[in-house]
Formats: C-alpha cells, sequence, structure tokens
C-alpha cells in the first residue's frame, strides 16, 4: 500500500493526469486485497486472543503481552513495524488527498470502516 500511495503521490506532484486515474485504480486493487486479508486476520487474531484468555476483540499489542516467548517479542515487533506502516500510510493519504490540481483523489482509508480494523494496533 504505501509504496501503491507514493506511487500515487509522484504522479500527481510531477503532473502526470494522464496516469491519476490509472494509479488510484491501482490503490484501490491493493485496498480491496487489504479488505480480504483483513478477514483472515480478524479470524486468527480471535482465536488467538480467546486461545488467551482475553476478549475477542483484543488488540494486537493485548495480544502480544499474554504470548508467552518467543511470540510475545515477535508481535511487539510487529505492533510497532503496523503502527510505524499506518503513520506512513496516513501521511501520504493526507498528502494524496491535496493535489496540485483538480483531479480524482483517493481515500487511502477505503470504504468507511477500514479505520475501525486499525484500532486495534
Amino acid at each position: 500500500m504505501l509504496f501503491k500511495l507514493e506511487e500515487q503521490e509522484l504522479v500527481v506532484a510531477h503532473g502526470r493526469t494522464r496516469w491519476v486515474g490509472r494509479a488510484s485504480r491501482e490503490v484501490e486493487v491493493v485496498l480491496e486485497r487489504m479488505r480480504t486479508a483483513e478477514i483472515g486476520r480478524a479470524m486468527h487474531a480471535e482465536a488467538a486472543a480467546t486461545a488467551l484468555g482475553l476478549s475477542a476483540d483484543a488488540s494486537l499489542k493485548d495480544i502480544a503481552g499474554a504470548s508467552p516467548a518467543p511470540w510475545d517479542d515477535l508481535m511487539h515487533a510487529h505492533h510497532a513495524a503496523l503502527s510505524e506502516l499506518t503513520a506512513q500510510i496516513a501521511s501520504l493519504g493526507v498528502s494524496n488527498h491535496q493535489p496540485p490540481f483538480a483531479g480524482p483523489a483517493v481515500d487511502p482509508a477505503g470504504a468507511a470502516g477500514r479505520r475501525h480494523r486499525w484500532r486495534h494496533l
């Protein structure tokens, strides 16, 4: 996702209006793949959380805290990496919403509801 948003930003920044539509569609393709992957991730996270005696909607940070070694360190590192990527994607998403011309913009958060999935970070 980060690559596609950076690619879109470069297309917009250089005034390559011919490619804005394609770049936007590619971002949408990645968003759809993320939505599909999210379903599987949510099922696995729920199973892991309940196996650890946590509520089914426990955050990754909570799951990491309740996990035995070496999984705790692995999940804490995963949480940190996801948090950093989320911040980078959010930053690019904001800049991509402010094109220097009146071309189409893409909502990097995707359909309403994507943000709720990231609340668990």
